[in-house]
């Protein structure tokens, strides 16, 4: 089997299996001009191949084997034999037509975007998520999302510092696993303060726990005092969980309390 090189097409030689090939790459430059039908016949069995070179123009390719030859269009193949039309694909005239219109138009649609690219470019813009900004609007933009990277990362921060530690709910649910004096580490957020009992309340989630302060240093017990009610601020508290006398509850009292700082 070889390949035949068509005379006004350019060709390229590769071997494979001991198999000569000489094959058009059609691809056009996108400054040529495309392929263009030279008539809309509809070819079909028995026809001439004059006619399918009349109507299609000089093939991609050319090959031949066993006095068969194949001629290539766009990916598609017409087979002839004795100058005959024997086999070809179901609407090959019209399929072509569109595959080669098809070309047309996305090459003209590459060559109108790199023109606009440039035209941009030559206004001294630059092209930042889809959008053409001067060097002040791509600076501003990259500020704003990296300052939104940044709230982002903090709040991750936050979340995981929060949902570390024990849960009041798992100490409802399991007592004997936190009751006999061993510390434990609770987080959750700054609510209020009873001085009457020397306590302050924090929240996870729908839960409230209070702890006891009277074991912290004076310098903690004033910062615990001087925090807004409700603040909301996320503090660590780690100490023994004690369980109250007149009910089923619990309080947590404190050997050490730390308000959350961002990393």
């Amino acid at each position: 089997m070889h390949f035949l090189a068509s005379r006004a097409l350019t060709s390229y030689s590769a071997a494979v299996k001991g198999v000569r090939m000489k094959l058009k790459n059609f691809l056009p430059a996108l400054a040529a001009v495309g392929s263009v039908v030279l008539g809309e016949t509809e070819i079909k069995i028995g026809d001439p191949v004059s006619l399918v070179l009349t109507t299609l123009g000089e093939p991609q390719g050319i090959a031949e084997m066993n006095g068969t030859t194949f001629y290539v269009y766009d990916g598609e193949n017409v087979v002839v034999k004795d100058g005959k039309v024997i086999s070809l694909p179901e609407n090959f005239v019209s399929t072509v037509q569109r595959k080669r219109a098809d070309k047309e138009k996305n090459r003209k649609n590459e060559i109108s975007r790199i023109e606009f690219e440039a035209a941009q470019k030559a206004k001294g813009l630059v092209l930042y998520k889809n959008q053409w900004l001067t060097p002040d609007e791509l600076a501003k933009a990259k500020k704003g999302n990296d300052d939104v990277i940044k709230r982002a990362k903090a709040a991750l921060d936050m979340a995981n510092f929060l949902n570390g530690g024990v849960r009041y709910a798992d100490i409802v649910c399991s007592p004997e696993k936190y009751l006999g004096g061993a510390e434990h580490v609770l987080r959750g957020r700054f609510c209020t303060v009873n001085s009457d009992r020397k306590s302050f309340e924090i929240t996870q989630g729908n839960c409230s726990i209070e702890v006891k302060y009277s074991r912290l240093p004076k310098e903690k017990t004033a910062q615990l005092l001087k925090e807004a009610p409700y603040s909301g601020t996320p503090v660590e508290v780690r100490g023994a969980v004690v369980k109250h006398a007149d009910a089923e509850k619990y309080y947590i009292d404190a050997k050490s309390v730390s308000f959350y700082t961002a990393p």
